[in-house]
């Protein structure tokens, strides 16, 4: 079992390579992250074979892979298929920071310290919060981690640039929970938008509502970039009849994060 573990070791990470296998003409093996990165075989500098190993991807099926928590101190092996959800739940697990140009690593256990005392300015308590978007000529991100249900989210706020006319400035809103994904699929997040006319007493709500991922399904390489699915995408023209203009224009709203 382990010398094939490290026939199947990728030459650029160094991680285990699972299904899907790829490999270069010569046959030198790669794993499925590092194979879009890389224009030639770092092993031989030949070009990819756009066609996978299929015979060696049968191999890994039968052999059991360390977790990849093994350097924090976790002992177990397990067949590929428990792998995903094993270290979902382990308890070796590390979370990256989310916060930009903060490299901290840790446990779980840790992550509630590291965030109060590193960016305690950013940590906000309890399940419904508001926030307040303002518009500048700027985009803009704003990072919360908040504290609800028994549990710590990772709340991400986007703000494109402004577009040339007649097009629209966008805003995502996203939130991730520090946990495993069957965890995550516990929570949902609405965003409310309210206004309220003083005169008339008539008040207009807007409320959207979508799914909590996994923290883990940020890929690390991908933490500051894109956000991927389940998220909340607006445009400036939608929420315009809630912004409030004091000499600035802004827009505030509540953010609630409820069980399903």
């Amino acid at each position: 079992n382990g010398q094939l573990l490290r026939l199947l070791e990728c030459p650029t990470c160094f991680e285990h390579i699972v299904p899907p296998v790829y490999q270069c003409l010569n046959g030198h093996l790669i794993c499925n992250k590092c194979v879009v990165k890389c224009e030639n075989c770092p092993t031989c500098r030949n070009y990819f074979n756009p066609e996978r190993n299929l015979y060696m991807e049968k191999v890994s099926n039968l052999l059991k892979f360390p977790c990849k928590n093994t350097a924090y101190g976790c002992k177990q092996q397990m067949f590929i298929s428990l792998k995903e959800d094993h270290e979902q739940e382990c308890l070796y697990r590390h979370y990256q920071c989310f916060f930009i140009n903060c490299s901290w690593k840790g446990f779980h256990s840790e992550v509630h310290s590291h965030m109060i005392k590193n960016h305690n300015n950013n940590v906000v308590i309890g399940s419904e919060q508001f926030f307040e978007i303002i518009f500048d000529s700027d985009s803009q991100t704003l990072k919360s981690f908040l504290s609800a249900e028994g549990e710590y989210f990772a709340v991400n706020i986007r703000v494109s640039e402004p577009p040339t006319p007649p097009l629209f400035r966008q805003i995502k809103i996203q939130v991730n929970l520090f946990g495993s994904k069957v965890k995550a699929n516990k929570f949902k997040f609405f965003v409310e938008f309210t206004q309220r006319k003083k005169r008339s007493g008539f008040s207009q709500k807007l409320i959207y509502e979508s799914s909590t991922l996994s923290y883990s399904e940020i890929d690390e390489e991908e933490m500051h970039s894109d956000f991927k699915r389940n998220r909340i995408s607006l445009t400036s023209e939608l929420i315009e009849p809630f912004m409030r203009r004091r000499g600035y224009l802004s827009v505030p709203f509540i953010l609630k994060v409820v069980p399903v």
